[in-house]
């Protein structure tokens, strides 16, 4: 179940902080949705801040807006 942690780079930060904020949030929120949200929010946002936002594929940035938007909107309870 932990294998693809291995074949995470932890070296390049834009790709290591998606990884670590899903398995963070995942045990914190007791919500596995609420972990991949943030992964599907932090991953393009990671790629815009470190310049490479142009590697990551559009479908992923509308993703992102939709996660926020329910997550604004439609917070968990």
């Amino acid at each position: 179940m932990m294998d693809g942690l291995a074949r995470i780079n932890w070296k390049q930060f834009d790709e290591a902080f998606p990884a670590f904020a899903i398995l963070i949030t995942m045990p914190l929120t007791s919500s596995i949705a609420t972990g991949i949200a943030i992964g599907f929010i932090s991953y393009p946002l990671m790629k815009l801040v470190s310049g490479k936002g142009k590697t990551v594929h559009p479908i992923l940035y509308f993703f992102a807006v939709i996660f926020i938007i329910q997550m604004i909107f439609f917070p968990a309870h």
